[in-house]
C-alpha cells in the first residue's frame, strides 16, 4: 500500500522539483520509503511513497526497474495471487519476493492483457522507456484511488488531489465544477469520473489507460461485470453456498499473506464477523480486532463485537468515542479528502484506523458485502416497486404516507415518489435524507446536470439486483471505498477487503436472488455460511450500519462549531447555491424538522471545504 504519482511531458521539460513535491505529499500513505525517477530525457517522471508489507527489503524498494531495463514503474495496493503469476519467472531471477516485481514483469511481458490475471487491489503506473508510452491502470472494484489532470501539455497523475495542489501553477487554474456540486448534493459523494475541479478527473475503475507522443489518454476497460456473466442465473441448491464459502475462504486466507503484523476491524455485523471469523480459524495466533463504541446505545454495537471476538478467540480492542472527540475530529475529514465528502462514518473509522496502527499495518475489513448480497435497505424498497399491485395502489398510498405525523411513513413516501433522473439514485439518496434530483434543480444555480444512470439490459434483473449493480458501480468505490483509502492512509494503516475479491463479486451476481434477500432477511447465504462460525444469536440481528449520531451531534453544534456557515451573511455572499432555499432549510431543521439533519450537513460540508480552501463560490 502506497501513494504514486506521475509527470508526462512529450516535450521533455518536467523540472525534478514537481516530481519531488508530489511524491513528498504522499508521504503519509507510504513512510517506510520515499523516492522518485526521472527519465534521462525528461520525458517521464514517477514518484513512489512505500508502505512496506510483502518483502521489507531495500530491493522492493520503488518507483522499480525491469530486468531487461525498458520499463520502470510505481505501484499502489497488493496483487495476492503474485506467486501463482510468476510463471516462467523462477524466484532465482528475480531481486526480491516482492508483488511489485512480478507485476511489473508480468506487464512488461504481457503488456495490458496482464492485467485479466491481477488478483488484488491497485493503481499502478509503467513507462516503458524504449516506447515513450505510458501504462496506467487501476483495479477492478476501484479499491484504490487515481486521479489525473492534462494541462499545459502535460500529464499528471496521483493517489490523492492534495499532491496536485500543492503545484501553485496548477491550483491557479483550477475551476470548480458545479456538476459535481449538484451530485455531490444529491448522493453525498461525487461520482466517478468527476472530481469537485473540472479539470481532474477519477481514473475509472476497471480500466487501464495508454498515453504516448501522437495521442491523449486512451481509456479502454478490461474487465466488465456484465459482460462476463451467463445470461441466467445458478439455480438454488446447496452446492451454491459451499462454492461461496470455499471462495471467501480463498480469498481470506491470501489476504492475510504479510510480512508484518495484521488485524480486523470488528463491528459485529454479518460482514465483518464473517470476515473475522475465516481469518480467526486460519492465524497461527489470536486475531487483534478492534472496534470503534459509542454512548448512545441507537449507534452502537460494541456488545456484538465482544462476544464475536470471545467466541473466536480474538484479542481485542475498543475504544470508546464521545461527542466531543468526535466533533473535533470532523475538523480532520476535508484535509484527509481533499473535496467535499459527506459521509459522516470517516470520523470513527479514523479514529479505529489510527487505534489499530498502533499495534498492526494491516486490517482485514467487511467492506463489499452489502452490494453484491442485497445487504440494504434500499433493495426492499426497489422490491417493493418491482410488484404491479404496488404501483397501481401507490397514488393512493402516497397521499397517506405523505400526511402521517410519523418519520418512517414520511420517508417512505419520498423513496416513492417519481422524480427526474435515474430511479436508482433517487432511492439511493431518499433512504439516505439527502436532496432529490428536484430540489437540486431549485438549490443549485448553475451547471446543474442530472444524474442519469441506465440499468444493464444483458439479462433480466429484478429491481432489487438493479439497484445493487448501481451502488456497486458508484457508491461503493465513490464513497466507502474512498472512505476507508483515506481515513487508514492517513495513519499508514493498509485495509484490505476480502469479500471484493473479483471472483466473489462475479459468483454473487449469478446467485438466484432468494439467496441474497428473502422477505426481509438479507445477506442470505452469508448468513447461513456464518452460522458454521458463530451462535445463532449472533449471526441473526437487525442491521445496524457503521454511523455516528450524526442527528444529536448536529443539533448541539449547530449554532457553536457551524455559526459562521450558517449566518445569513456567509450564505448570502456565496452563489453556488440559491441563498433562500439554504436559509430556509437551516431555518426548517432549528425549529425542530430534524429529518432534514443530512441535508443540512452536506450543505455546510461544501460550504465548510469552500472556506477553508479559500474557494470563491
Amino acid at each position: 500500500m502506497c501513494g504514486i504519482a506521475g509527470i508526462y511531458d512529450p516535450k521533455g521539460n518536467i523540472p525534478e522539483e514537481e516530481i519531488k513535491t508530489l511524491t513528498h505529499t504522499l508521504k503519509h500513505r507510504g513512510p517506510d520509503f520515499q523516492d522518485h525517477w526521472l527519465s534521462e530525457n525528461h520525458v517521464m517522471a514517477l514518484g513512489h511513497d512505500r508502505l512496506s508489507i510483502i518483502d521489507l527489503s531495500e530491493e522492493a524498494n520503488q518507483p522499480m526497474q525491469s530486468r531487461s531495463g525498458r520499463s520502470v514503474m510505481v505501484y499502489n495496493g497488493e496483487v495476492y495471487n503474485f506467486k501463482e503469476l510468476r510463471g516462467g519467472i523462477s524466484f532465482e531471477d528475480l531481486r526480491s519476493s516482492s508483488d511489485t516485481e512480478i507485476v511489473l514483469e508480468l506487464l512488461e511481458k504481457k503488456g495490458p492483457q496482464a492485467l485479466e490475471e491481477l488478483n488484488g487491489m491497485f493503481t499502478l503506473a509503467l513507462f516503458r522507456k524504449d516506447k515513450n508510452e505510458l501504462l496506467l491502470a487501476r483495479d477492478r472494484a476501484g479499491i484504490k484511488p487515481l486521479y489525473y489532470l492534462e494541462k499545459g501539455g502535460r500529464f499528471y497523475f496521483f493517489s490523492e488531489l492534495k499532491a496536485i495542489l500543492k503545484l501553485p501553477q496548477i491550483t491557479s487554474q483550477l475551476t470548480l465544477n458545479q456538476e459535481a456540486i449538484g451530485h455531490f448534493l444529491h448522493l453525498g459523494y461525487i461520482p466517478e469520473p468527476l472530481t469537485i475541479y473540472k479539470e481532474i478527473k477519477k481514473f475509472p475503475k476497471a480500466h487501464y489507460g495508454i498515453i504516448g507522443f501522437d495521442r491523449k489518454l486512451q481509456l479502454k476497460p478490461y474487465w466488465k461485470l456484465d459482460s462476463i456473466l451467463q445470461k441466467d442465473q445458478f439455480k438454488s441448491g446447496d452446492h451454491l453456498k459451499e462454492q461461496l464459502h470455499s471462495l471467501i475462504i480463498d480469498s481470506v486466507k491470501m489476504q492475510m499473506v504479510s510480512d508484518v503484523p495484521l488485524g480486523s476491524f470488528l463491528s459485529g455485523g454479518t460482514d465483518s464477523s464473517l470476515v473475522t471469523s475465516v481469518a480467526s480459524k486460519y492465524s497461527e495466533n489470536p486475531l487483534k480486532t478492534f472496534n470503534i463504541a459509542f454512548k448512545e446505545k441507537k449507534h452502537d454495537e460494541s456488545k456484538y463485537a465482544r462476544r464475536v471476538a470471545d467466541v473466536l478467540g480474538c484479542e481485542h480492542t475498543e475504544y470508546q468515542l464521545d461527542q466531543s472527540e468526535g466533533f473535533e475530529l470532523i475538523k480532520e475529514i476535508l484535509p484527509t479528502y481533499d473535496q467535499p465528502f459527506g459521509d459522516s462514518s470517516a470520523i470513527p473509522l479514523m479514529l479505529i484506523s489510527r487505534l489499530a496502527r498502533e499495534e498492526v499495518k494491516v486490517v482485514l475489513t467487511g467492506d463489499g458485502g452489502d452490494e453484491p448480497f442485497l445487504g440494504y435497505g434500499s433493495y426492499s424498497w426497489a422490491k417493493r416497486m418491482d410488484q404491479p399491485v404496488f404501483n397501481t395502489l401507490f397514488p393512493f398510498a402516497n397521499v397517506l404516507l405523505s400526511i402521517s405525523g410519523k418519520e418512517r411513513f414520511k420517508k417512505a413516501s419520498r423513496i416513492l415518489k417519481r422524480t427526474k433522473g435515474s430511479i436508482r439514485s433517487h432511492i439511493f439518496s431518499q433512504e439516505q435524507y439527502l436532496f432529490s434530483q428536484n430540489e437540486v434543480v431549485n438549490l443549485v444555480k448553475e451547471g446543474f446536470k442530472e444524474f442519469h444512470y441506465s440499468d444493464p439490459q444483458n439479462r433480466k434483473r429484478s429491481n432489487a439486483e438493479k439497484q445493487a449493480l448501481f451502488d456497486l458501480n458508484y457508491y461503493l468505490p465513490d464513497d466507502l471505498l474512498e472512505k476507508v483509502d483515506r481515513a487508514s492512509m492517513k495513519y499508514g494503516l493498509e485495509c484490505r477487503v476480502p469479500l471484493l475479491d473479483h471472483r466473489i463479486i462475479e459468483f454473487a451476481q449469478m446467485l438466484p436472488e432468494e439467496m441474497k434477500l428473502l422477505g426481509g432477511n438479507r445477506k442470505v447465504v452469508l448468513k447461513e455460511i456464518l452460522e458454521e462460525y458463530l451462535p445463532y444469536e449472533l449471526v441473526h440481528r437487525p442491521k445496524w450500519g457503521f454511523s455516528i449520531p450524526l442527528e444529536s451531534w448536529l443539533k448541539e453544534n449547530l449554532d457553536t462549531g457551524f455559526k459562521d456557515l450558517c449566518s445569513e451573511d456567509f450564505i448570502r455572499n456565496q452563489s453556488a447555491l440559491d441563498a433562500e432555499s439554504v436559509l430556509h432549510l437551516i431555518r426548517s431543521y432549528s425549529e425542530g424538522k430534524t429529518e432534514l439533519y443530512n441535508k443540512v450537513w452536506h450543505i455546510l460540508v461544501f460550504f465548510w471545504w469552500a472556506r477553508d480552501n479559500q474557494i470563491k463560490i
